[in-house]
């Protein structure tokens, strides 16, 4: 459990990349997909207001190699496939995660 708490907290470092403002909300999904690829999509909002983020910050080998370690760390612990995550970032910087899994 303390190796997925560690990946989450570098994968939110990692969303933090992608933003250079304050922000109210900070959204990073993740889609896991075969042979190693992974589908990512970031947001802010900001006064109300929702923007998509370039994710070019961000360095797509140090994400997906996270991804797909938080992937095994799941299954370990759950036995599911994880599919996608959504991590969730708050302006006082508390995020909060939460987990897709293929049907079984």
């Amino acid at each position: 459990m303390l190796r997925q708490f560690d990946l989450l907290q570098d994968i939110t470092q990692v969303a933090f990349l992608a933003t250079d403002d304050n922000f109210d909300e900070l959204i990073l999904e993740v889609e896991l997909g075969e042979s190693g690829k992974i589908i990512a999509r970031c947001r802010q909002t900001i006064n109300g207001k929702s923007e998509a983020l370039s994710l070019e910050k961000i360095t797509d080998p140090d994400l997906r190699k996270l991804s797909f370690d938080l992937k095994d760390e799941m299954k370990s612990h759950t036995g599911g496939e994880l599919k996608k995550y959504t991590v969730r970032i708050d302006e006082e910087g508390k995020a909060k995660t939460s987990f897709e899994y293929d049907e079984q």
